[in-house]
């Protein structure tokens, strides 16, 4: 069998990964968003956003980007809470497919 692993530094989002996020004015926004297996985070008012490699910095500015439509003036906080990745599981198994 083989093995492979995308390399990617300790600090950046990868799909798996649970995030928190949490924004004082609209409190329906806050709660643990699953990075995807395609690398996004689906959010509330129907808001996808690409969070694999990007830094939690990072992230934070594209949510407040992406949320300026919806509030005035965005305040997005987001933190790592679980490092969960994902994996390709192949061969004579008997469910092959992504697993968390």
């Amino acid at each position: 069998p083989q093995v492979h692993f995308e390399k990617r530094t300790k600090s950046e989002i990868a799909p798996g990964f649970e995030i928190e996020i949490s924004e004082a004015d609209d409190p329906s926004i806050n709660g643990k968003y699953r990075v995807q297996a395609d690398g996004t985070l689906k959010l509330p008012y129907n808001v996808k956003v690409s969070a694999a490699g990007l830094t939690v910095t990072q992230l934070e500015q594209q949510l407040g980007n992406r949320y300026k439509k919806v509030l005035r003036a965005p305040s997005m906080k987001a933190s790592v809470v679980n490092r969960d990745y994902f994996v390709t599981v192949r061969g004579l198994v008997r469910r092959p497919g992504q697993v968390l």
